[in-house]
This record gives structure tokens, C-alpha cells and sequence, in this order.
């Protein structure tokens, strides 16, 4: 807890229990993940948790880990209202689901961004799914050094910045 000149050992108190609460709330969110990650479940729920766990500490880099690896089994998901379809419609719905879900992570890196400019785990999610967009032929290249401009404009000294 950080101590303010002239604060009340009322106001310390207050903020101790805030920050407690906090760390209590992040512990159970990370358990919950750690189970699901042990049980191989990657689904909708892995990505949400993954995303509100990541958004609370970037660095967690399990956590990038196990949120790429559903993004994975996501990619290769095909819908009920297609089982019966040819290969080839297949094939195409799961690229289009793949281009979407990336952009979706490049939006939630690009956020991730800006509260840790410097985050290397974010910045390695970043470089994984520019790479898969690029191999579809789908990269947004110029908003991605747009975006690289002005981080590096935060701190000059990013080296993690592309």
C-alpha cells in the first residue's frame, strides 16, 4: 500500500482492504484458468478469463501461452450447421473464423499495449498473430506500424516494439 504524506490510518486501511480484495479476486481468476488449462479446455470461457486475467497483469506469460493454444483449437473448429458441408466451404468458413478471432487478439494486444508499453509477452502475442494473418494474406501492415510509430513515440528505448 503506498503511504501518503498526512494520510489517516483510517484512509490506509481502506485502501490495504482494496488491495486485498483485488489480489484475492486475481488469485481465484488464476486458479480457475490453471484448472481449466490443466483439464486442455479451450473454449469462449478460456478466452474471456485469459483476457480479464491479462488485462489485470500482461506478464503473466502462462497465461499468453494457454490463450494462444485455444486460439489454436478455436481455428479449427468447425460449426454444427456445417458438418455436413463440402471440404472445401469448410475450409473456407474456418479461415474466415481464424481472420476474425486475430483481429479480435490484435485489438486485445493493442489494448494491452497501451497500459504496458513493454510487455514482451504481449508484444510476442502481437508477432504470432500478425504472422498468421500474413500467411493468410490478411496482415493490416499499415495500422500495425502506425501503431509501432506511436508506442515508439511513448519511449524511443522499446526495443520490444517490432
Amino acid at each position: 500500500v503506498k503511504k501518503k504524506y498526512g494520510e489517516s490510518e483510517e484512509e490506509k486501511a481502506k485502501q490495504a482492504a482494496i488491495l486485498k480484495e483485488k489480489i484475492g479476486k486475481y488469485q481465484l481468476l488464476l486458479g480457475k484458468l490453471k484448472e481449466k488449462k490443466s483439464r486442455k479446455e479451450y473454449d469462449d470461457e478460456a478466452l474471456k478469463l485469459t483476457e480479464s486475467l491479462l488485462s489485470i497483469n500482461g506478464e503473466c506469460y502462462t497465461m499468453w501461452n494457454y490463450r494462444r493454444l485455444t486460439l489454436l483449437s478455436k481455428f479449427e473448429e468447425i460449426p454444427e450447421k456445417l458438418k455436413d458441408a463440402d471440404l472445401k466451404t469448410i475450409k473456407s468458413n474456418q479461415i474466415v473464423q481464424e481472420k476474425k478471432l486475430l483481429d479480435r487478439e490484435l485489438n486485445f494486444t493493442q489494448q494491452a499495449l497501451m497500459r504496458n508499453v513493454k510487455s514482451y509477452w504481449c508484444w510476442n502475442q502481437r508477432e504470432w498473430a500478425t504472422s498468421r494473418l500474413n500467411e493468410l494474406s490478411s496482415c493490416p501492415w499499415k495500422q500495425e506500424l502506425a501503431l509501432c510509430d506511436k508506442l515508439l513515440h511513448y519511449d524511443a528505448r522499446n526495443f520490444h516494439c517490432w
